[in-house]
């Protein structure tokens, strides 16, 4: 957080106890994970220069110009966040420019792939919210780890695992049915799942939670 870390929702300053993981995905995942940025296709034809400040408001994504352009397709370097197709206009400069078609990442990775060590087989599946404070999830991973006596163990983690840089309805994203997401393969090749309940209980409001919870209940 000595970096100036915001939160994509409030815009406020986080100190380490306030990091979510939405936080760290706007913050540090989404920019380190697109080392090549990422490429805004179907904008206004116009003059692209290197350096021009890049912003889309619906996804509070902040690039720059990585490339001189006339459009449509514009190369930005990510700063903040993760630019979305198809999710509100982006601004050039406050120079509203269109609305992306589609957002390419070359050489989009995963945070487990950005850190290395090659694939790893999830011995556990974990079902949670992002809004929980991280360090608060930590603890909770820590105390699953003491209680089962587990002197090694890997833990699927979605914000961690999944390419936050592919567009949505592709890659880890794309849906041709929920047997083939990525989250219901993890959910098959763990051994279990643990279930991190909030403070708030949120966890059992989002959508993606109920699902993974039921495939759980009903395998």
């Amino acid at each position: 957080t000595n970096d100036g870390w915001v939160h994509p929702r409030t815009g406020a300053e986080l100190s380490p106890s306030e990091v979510d993981l939405y936080a760290i995905v706007y913050n540090f995942i989404g920019p380190q994970t697109a080392p090549q940025g990422v490429r805004l296709t179907g904008l206004d034809e116009g003059c692209y220069t290197v350096g021009q400040k890049v912003t889309q408001a619906a996804t509070q994504a902040i690039g720059l110009v990585r490339a001189d352009s006339d459009g449509p397709d514009v190369e930005v370097d990510v700063l903040r966040g993760c630019f979305r197709a198809h999710r509100g206009p982006v601004c050039v400069e406050e120079r509203e420019c269109g609305v992306p078609q589609r957002v390419v990442a070359p050489t989009s990775l995963s945070y487990k792939e950005f850190l290395g060590g090659g694939a790893q087989k999830p011995l556990w599946f974990c079902t949670h919210w992002w809004g929980e404070i991280v360090l608060d999830f930590i603890a909770c991973v820590q105390e699953h780890a003491r209680c089962r006596e587990l002197s090694q163990a890997s833990y699927w983690i979605c914000g961690y695992a999944l390419r936050q840089n592919y567009v949505d309805g592709e890659g880890d994203f794309k849906l041709d049915g929920l047997e083939q997401s990525a989250f219901y393969k993890a959910m098959v090749m763990s051994k279990g799942s643990l279930l991190v309940v909030d403070p708030g209980a949120h966890v059992f409001k989002r959508i993606w939670c109920d699902f993974e919870i039921y495939v759980n209940l009903t395998s």
